[in-house]
């Protein structure tokens, strides 16, 4: 996302990562504006070597930690860019990606990780599996993640598919620690975004990172040719984002309350002893 969404969502508990498919520049101006108002917030940086440059540059200009963000996490680029974090910026969080496997899981340990980003393909504007073949059903992949990491004390990050606060609850219940959200909040006024009126009814562009869209922008980039594995479009606007994660949370502490857990710490407790039933 970018400075409007973060700080909105820092705001409310919660953080931001500016993405990095834009210039350095422009990404350092939008950590700095964050920063601005003494609010943390995340970068994202890609596994090219030259990304290094990013790195320093967004860790210069305050931003508390970065997620190694591709689609394969469990890659030598990506363990070597997230082995290099590590030792030049060792008081940082750090956060490596995507994967739905143990050996996977395993892999961005082994690199010095403080935490595994879980899902490949469920994203709603991911086509991955479609194009590549590629993909794991996410509640299938948090649970076994999940219960790796946790017993090396490395906390999950589920991402992809979640589209209500049932959706939520449900990655809670099976194990993730973190939520990522894409499309849930990619309609509020904060998100970036063109903003559109179609037949009466404002919309709000929203642009999967592996579209053609956003892959003709980068064509010139890279010596090979890409098929897209996300798609773009329009969805219904729907306001502020500090309303709409209320209202969220008043609906996960009713999940909570209907199972009888103060936590997610004691959803996680009975998860795993057993008493927790699906």
């Amino acid at each position: 996302t970018e400075s409007e969404m973060a700080i909105a969502l820092a705001e409310v508990g919660g953080i931001g990562v500016i993405h990095n498919n834009c210039s350095i520049d422009y990404q350092v101006e939008e950590i700095k504006k964050v920063k601005a108002k003494k609010l943390p917030v995340l970068f994202a940086c890609g596994t090219f070597e030259k990304e290094k440059e990013r790195i320093e540059n967004c860790f210069n200009s305050g931003a508390d930690g970065v997620i190694v963000d591709t689609s394969q996490g469990n890659t030598k680029y990506s363990i070597d860019m997230l082995k290099y974090i590590k030792k030049e910026h060792p008081d940082k969080i750090l956060i490596g990606g995507n994967v739905a496997t143990k050996e996977g899981c395993e892999k961005l340990i082994g690199a010095g990780v403080d935490a595994v980003r879980i899902g490949q393909s469920p994203g709603s504007i991911c086509i991955t599996g479609a194009v590549i073949g590629m993909g794991r059903p996410q509640a299938t992949a948090v649970y076994e993640c999940a219960k790796y990491c946790k017993e090396r004390n490395i906390p999950i990050i589920a991402d992809g598919g979640i589209k209500n606060s049932g959706d939520m609850f449900k990655a809670l219940a099976i194990g993730a620690d973190f939520l990522m959200f894409g499309k849930l909040l990619a309609g509020c006024k904060e998100s970036p975004g063109e903003l559109i009126e179609i037949n009466g009814c404002w919309m709000k562009k929203y642009r999967g990172m592996g579209s053609r869209e956003v892959l003709n922008e980068k064509i010139n980039a890279r010596d090979y040719s890409y098929e897209a594995q996300g798609i773009s479009g329009y969805i219904p606007c729907t306001g502020e984002v500090s309303k709409m994660i209320r209202e969220k949370l008043n609906s996960l502490k009713k999940s909570f309350h209907a199972v009888n857990c103060k936590n997610i710490s004691e959803l996680h407790e009975r998860l795993y002893s057993g008493q927790l039933r699906f």
